[in-house]
């Protein structure tokens, strides 16, 4: 029996295309978020390592409530779409019964880093928070199951940054010239 490779990054569950199929042991319908950031999508960003210390969610009047705090933080990535990975949070849901419109991650400047689509990577500075808009908006009801799936709207990693370092591994070497060529192993 050959034994094959399996590549789980491969097959990428999209939103929103599966959310039907989505349920919990109870068979209740898990809560599909994408989250959105004007400022990551500006500044070419696609992928964030936060260190989380308090998660909280906004109404549609603007009202703030706190979802979970982190005593020390957390350290979390957070991919692009592009990427297939996601976040699962069983604490999102224990809000109560509204409409919510944006989620707001405090975050430690110093633990924290962005990563651009180029794959340079900057620590920021002066921020105490990041506020991601819930696309379609999230409506609580007494239905909802205890796990939220959190997918974050980033710019996709340019691959012309990958290709041409893999090109050079790849590359053979040049011929060699000169008075020493040809003359090892003889």
């Amino acid at each position: 029996m050959k034994n094959s490779p399996f590549y789980a990054n491969y097959i990428v569950s999209q939103p929103f295309t599966t959310s039907s199929f989505q349920i919990d042991g109870e068979g209740r319908k898990v809560v599909d978020l994408v989250l959105s950031n004007e400022f990551a999508t500006d500044m070419q960003v696609s992928q964030m390592d936060l260190s989380i210390l308090k998660l909280s969610a906004f109404d549609e009047v603007g009202k703030e409530h706190t979802i979970t705090n982190f005593l020390h933080g957390t350290h979390v990535t957070l991919h692009s779409l592009s990427q297939g990975q996601s976040l699962r949070s069983r604490s999102l849901v224990s809000l109560r019964c509204g409409v919510y419109s944006k989620l707001r991650f405090y975050i430690k400047d110093a633990d924290s880093f962005f990563t651009y689509s180029d794959a340079s990577k900057e620590t920021p500075a002066g921020f105490g928070y990041l506020d991601f808009e819930i696309n379609n908006g999230l409506t609580i009801t007494g239905a909802v199951s205890p796990i939220a799936v959190l997918r974050f709207d980033f710019v996709p990693f340019k691959s012309n940054t990958f290709v041409p370092r893999l090109a050079n591994v790849l590359r053979s070497p040049k011929k060699l010239s000169g008075r020493l060529a040809g003359s090892f192993g003889h």
